[in-house]
């Protein structure tokens, strides 16, 4: 009887740890839901300022850099949640890497549009293109968005 006890309690200690790191990963999950949420933001904020006629470059300019600070930040905020730490399972792994897939893609966007940018005609002539780049890095965003809202469950 006390061998079974022992058992049960060794067992129950062994897994104490599994609670612990579920709450990382949750808590990482929310960080990563919440830099989506800011790129989201802000490139919805840029389109709007590419909508006008008479945008200023140099403001359209600083708005890309702070959307590009988030966008780094969503990277960061991917790249430190290790799936062997977090002690994820098969589904959630898979939304992390399709999460990665997306951000990787919308730093590219993000990158084509600074590029696009730094030459005031360009942005004149190709505003909408510069607005599709945004809806791009928008959806990619959301995808991330809904794809850690899936693995955190």
């Amino acid at each position: 009887m006390r061998f079974m006890m022992l058992s049960v309690l060794a067992a129950t200690l062994a897994a104490a740890p599994a609670p612990a790191a579920a709450a990382d990963a949750r808590s990482a999950f929310d960080q990563i839901i919440a830099d989506a949420q800011r790129v989201r933001q802000e490139a919805q904020d840029v389109k709007q300022l590419l909508r006008s006629r008479d945008a200023d470059q140099a403001v359209v300019l600083q708005r890309v850099n702070v959307l590009e600070t988030h966008a780094q930040a969503l990277k960061a905020s991917i790249s430190s949640l290790n799936a062997a730490e977090a002690g994820l399972n098969s589904t959630q792994m898979a939304a992390v890497e399709r999460a990665r897939a997306a951000t990787d893609t919308l730093l590219i966007l993000l990158q084509n549009k600074t590029t696009m940018l730094a030459d005031a005609e360009k942005m004149e002539r190709q505003r909408s293109l510069l607005r599709a780049k945004a809806d791009g890095i928008m959806s990619r965003a959301r995808m991330v968005e809904q794809q850690m809202a899936r693995a955190r469950g």
